[in-house]
């Protein structure tokens, strides 16, 4: 019973510390727009709203990544932080892949498990 309320304020503690950590990061390019946004003023407004739509897609993956990370540290125990972090940006990838327009970016180059005689 002990253990288990260990484990639990643990994991608690945990996913309020990486919140604090994803919020510190959501939050750093939002301060960047305000800033390009008092340092010029006559920006164009198109520019400005792809910013903008480019900072909450940023804010989104890092959502999800977040998401991702605790998920992985919660079902496995044995696992670092380094590898869920590894397992949730492959996620994030795999996921990114299936966006119409930039689903292409996200695909593996070529296979690396056969042998390639034009790589010598």
């Amino acid at each position: 019973m002990i253990d288990q309320i260990r484990i639990y304020f643990s994991q608690s503690l945990r996913n309020k510390l990486l919140t604090m950590v994803w919020l510190g990061i959501a939050v750093l390019p939002a301060f960047g727009l305000c800033w390009v946004k008092e340092e010029y003023p006559n920006i164009p407004s198109a520019l400005m709203t792809m910013l903008i739509i480019g900072y909450l897609c940023y804010c989104v993956c890092a959502l999800y990544l977040y998401v991702a990370v605790i998920h992985h540290l919660d079902h496995d125990p044995t696992l670092s932080f380094w590898g869920a972090l590894k397992r949730g940006m492959a996620s994030l990838r795999l996921l990114l892949r299936f966006v119409p327009v930039i689903g292409s970016l996200f695909e593996p180059d070529e296979d690396k498990t056969h042998y390639d005689p034009d790589d010598e």
